[in-house]
């Protein structure tokens, strides 16, 4: 799932972003267009709601501390009003609905235990276009195997007209059966050059690792002990079939084209990963690295 955000930290639109889309043309299918300063009626947006924007909501939740997602509701018009706006918003039953009955990918709603969102009306004051809204999730209570959806639709703007298009924002995490938090033993051993060429030293790996979501085969899991680098891999299972690959981040830090994976195996009856794999760094020393996870 993109978008892993810890406590204190907020999803937001870049402003550049927002102000960029109050000025830009934007056609909906309730026939409004808002060509800075030519549109002669108003409406209420979600700037990054609507399908278009779906796949940019996905979640990618990791941890055990509330996490605070923020989102922006837009009065698109040529002119500011001189007064408030109360903006109100909820969970949309129909949204979820509509979107599972053209879809192969199932949701179910969020739990209630897994979101709070408290703010369900916001205000845009008297000569201001934008307003807040914010959703705070819990990680630890969601279960990473299962795919959820909380579409947040604007219901009532005061009269105002609120946009078709782009009146949803599609909140949803992507659930994957081998997601989850697992214990890991291992070793990464240091060669000082090529691996078999001299006596390397030893780093035992233990500890629990998070296996997130990043769609509904693959998962991301810290690399050895380089999750701190943000080094991961990306471990393709099919329910049959499973592979694995370095994350970007770990590309762009080893030798070109050094990493090898020697092997990686699951017991779906142990709920066991177990994975071999080589790669030498800028300096030309190679690392031999062998983890087993096991599911928590």
């Amino acid at each position: 799932m993109q978008l892993a955000i810890k406590t204190g930290k907020i999803l937001s639109i870049c402003l550049v972003i927002i102000m960029g889309c109050f000025t830009s043309c934007l056609k909906d299918k309730n026939g409004l267009t808002n060509l800075s300063g030519q549109s002669s009626n108003a409406f209420i947006e979600i700037p990054d709601g609507g399908l278009g924007n779906f796949a940019s909501s996905a979640l990618n939740l990791s941890g055990t501390t509330p996490d605070t997602l923020l989102f922006y509701v837009n009065l698109a018009y040529k002119e500011t009003f001189p007064k408030d706006i109360t903006v109100s918003l909820d969970f949309d039953a129909t949204a979820l609905t509509a979107y599972n009955s053209g879809s192969a990918t199932q949701y179910t709603k969020f739990p209630d235990s897994i979101f709070s969102f408290a703010q369900k009306q916001v205000v845009i004051t008297a000569g201001q276009r934008v307003a807040a809204v914010r959703l705070i999730v819990f990680p630890a209570k969601i279960d990473p195997t299962k795919n959820y959806m909380l579409p947040i639709t604007v219901k009532d703007a005061q009269g105002t007209l609120i946009s078709g298009n782009f009146g949803t924002k599609y909140y949803h995490l992507i659930g994957n059966p081998v997601a989850g938090s697992y214990t890991v033993v291992g070793t990464r051993l240091n060669y000082s050059g090529p691996v078999g060429s001299n006596t390397p030293s030893v780093t035992n790996l233990t500890g629990t690792k998070i296996a997130s979501p990043v769609d509904a085969k693959n998962i991301a899991v810290d690399y050895a002990n380089l999750g701190g680098s943000s080094w991961q891999y990306i471990i393709t299972y099919d329910g049959t079939n499973i592979s694995a690959a370095p994350n970007q981040t770990m590309s762009d830090g080893i030798t070109a084209g050094s990493f090898k994976l020697y092997f990686i195996t699951y017991d779906a009856v142990l709920k066991q990963i177990h994975v071999k794999s080589e790669y030498t760094n800028t300096a030309g020393s190679s690392r031999l690295v062998e983890e087993t996870l096991t599911h928590q």
